[in-house]
Formats: C-alpha cells, sequence, structure tokens
C-alpha cells in the first residue's frame, strides 16, 4: 500500500502551525506517514481484505441454506490494511479466514431444507476460530453476496467451527479438512432427490380390488435436515418419500408411520422417516387392511 507524502514551504508550514497546532505540526516540513505496524496479540480478530490474504486451501462447508466456502491461511507473517500493516504479537499466530457463500439452487430438497424461509431468513451459522483453549467468533454472513475475511491471534493450532441450528462441523485449519458428519451431503443437493415413480404390483391386489386401489411411491428425498424438524437424530438422515394412494391406506416405514410434511400435490402424501446412519432403503408399505392387507413397494432395484 503506497502513501502520497505532500511537501511544503517554511513560511506556509509555520502559518499552519500557528492555526493549528493542535494538529501536530513537526518542522519537517512532511504530513504524517503511514500508521505503524500493530500487533495482534493472541484472542484478537481484526477485519481485513480478503485480497490481501494468500490463502492455502478452499473449504467447502454444506449447510441447509446453501454452501459455505473458507479460505484458510493458517499462518500469515503480515498483511496490509488502510491504518497499516498487522503482524503478529509475541508467542501469536496470526491465522487468516476468507469466506464467501452461496445459496442452494432452485430443487424439491431445497424446499425441505428452507420450507417456507427464504435463504436470507434462515438462521446465521455462527462460526468461530479455536485454538484449544478459547472460541473467537467470526463476523461471518452466510448470506448470497456477501463475503469478507479477518485474521486472529491463536497460541496454538486452530481449527473453524460451523454450527448451524445446533450441529457444529470442524474444519482444520492447517490442511483444509472438514470432519466427517451429517451434513456432508448438503454441499451438492443433485443426489437428494430419486424421483422415478415405483407403482405397487397390481398382481398384489385381490382382483376385484384392483378397480378401486392402487399405490405408488411418486419420489424419494434423503436429507440430514427438515425445516420445522431439525437434523436427523442420532447423525442419521431424513428419509422423505412423496407418495400416491388410490383407496385408504396406512403409509409405513419400517412399521413407522412418519411425520406428514405439506404436501407435495394435492394427490400427493409426503412422509418423513427418520432413519439410523448406514440402515438399509428397504421398503414403504402400504397398509390397506382386508381383504387387500400390506403391499411393499422397494425403494431400490
Amino acid at each position: 500500500m503506497s502513501y502520497q507524502r505532500r511537501s511544503w514551504s517554511w513560511s506556509a508550514l509555520a502559518s499552519a502551525c500557528a492555526v493549528f497546532a493542535v494538529a501536530g505540526c513537526t518542522s519537517g516540513g512532511e504530513a504524517p506517514g503511514p500508521a505503524d505496524a500493530r500487533q495482534v496479540d493472541v484472542g484478537q480478530v481484526e477485519k481485513v481484505s480478503a485480497t490481501e490474504l494468500v490463502v492455502e486451501s478452499l473449504t467447502e462447508v454444506g449447510l441447509p441454506s446453501g454452501v459455505l466456502t473458507l479460505g484458510l491461511a493458517p499462518r500469515v507473517a503480515s498483511v496490509s490494511t488502510e491504518s497499516g500493516e498487522l503482524t503478529p504479537g509475541p508467542d501469536t499466530t496470526m491465522v487468516g479466514v476468507t469466506w464467501s457463500f452461496t445459496a442452494h439452487s432452485s430443487s424439491v430438497a431445497r424446499a425441505l431444507l428452507l420450507g417456507d424461509l427464504q435463504p436470507e431468513s434462515l438462521p446465521q451459522p455462527t462460526v468461530s476460530l479455536t485454538d484449544g483453549s478459547r472460541a473467537l467468533p467470526l463476523p461471518v454472513v452466510a448470506q448470497a453476496g456477501q463475503g469478507g475475511a479477518v485474521v486472529a491471534g491463536t497460541e496454538a493450532s486452530a481449527s473453524v467451527e460451523v454450527t448451524f441450528d445446533g450441529l457444529t462441523q470442524t474444519v482444520d485449519l492447517a490442511t483444509g479438512a472438514v470432519g466427517p458428519g451429517q451434513a456432508d451431503s448438503l454441499i451438492d443437493l443433485d443426489e437428494a432427490t430419486t424421483s422415478r415413480p415405483r407403482l405397487c404390483e397390481a398382481r398384489d391386489f385381490p382382483v376385484p380390488e384392483v378397480l378401486d386401489n392402487s399405490c405408488s411411491v411418486d419420489a424419494v428425498h434423503r436429507l440430514p435436515y427438515i425445516s420445522g424438524l431439525g437434523w436427523a437424530p442420532d447423525a442419521g438422515t431424513w428419509l422423505v418419500v412423496d407418495t400416491s394412494v388410490e383407496g385408504r391406506a396406512t403409509v409405513l416405514f419400517d412399521d413407522d408411520p412418519g411425520t406428514v410434511l405439506a404436501r407435495a400435490s394435492q394427490d400427493q402424501l409426503r412422509l418423513a422417516f427418520a432413519v439410523a446412519a448406514g440402515a438399509p432403503d428397504g421398503s414403504i408399505d402400504f397398509d390397506f387392511g382386508p381383504p387387500i392387507g400390506v403391499i411393499s413397494v422397494p425403494l431400490v432395484d
């Protein structure tokens, strides 16, 4: 960062000093120079320009509202600001973090994540830099079009923690690795929905009942978070199923009647089931009662 200096004649300088004595004029004939370098001590956070930081890794953190991208600089020797250079204080490691945010593209999966809320109305994640003995809050705003950068002083190896609605994801500052967890699937929602319909077999119905009864699984969505329900319990997944039923039937998944969500359409029933991590997909059961009984539709071929 360069600073312009302006020279003055001795008489002009003397007149200026007489009128503005409190301004601290000197006989050197120069305006004040750039501010001295300032030290960043342990526990101190300073906003800086993202363009002044050299990041070593970029990391994506999946959130129900979108994807938070963090740029990580695990050791910063100095950084320029408008008020001068920032350098680490004694026994301090100065680290840098930049951030930007991208909202999820419109899709059924995003509608399930957001409910009736717009992305900007969702709860904000809390982001902090932790070094084992303290957590330093970072002024991150996870909204499209907003970003920023900070440097912070730490005394030990640090990590970044991103918490949304009670779930915390930890990012290793040195490597950029994100601890594995149920939010991983929120990086890319393209595989969250399977929309190929699976029909109940007509041969499973007693012949007279086929005319007035039918069922199908129209779409399946697998998400760790649903607006209004939060994160799936026990680090599992929400299995959201859109079904169509002609006649009277109870829809079950592994004997669980699930939670009824807002309908996908007037003719469909949308249900959410909590599925344990690593559990097989199984099947959706339609219990019509006598004389039809239970008809099962597998969720995978």
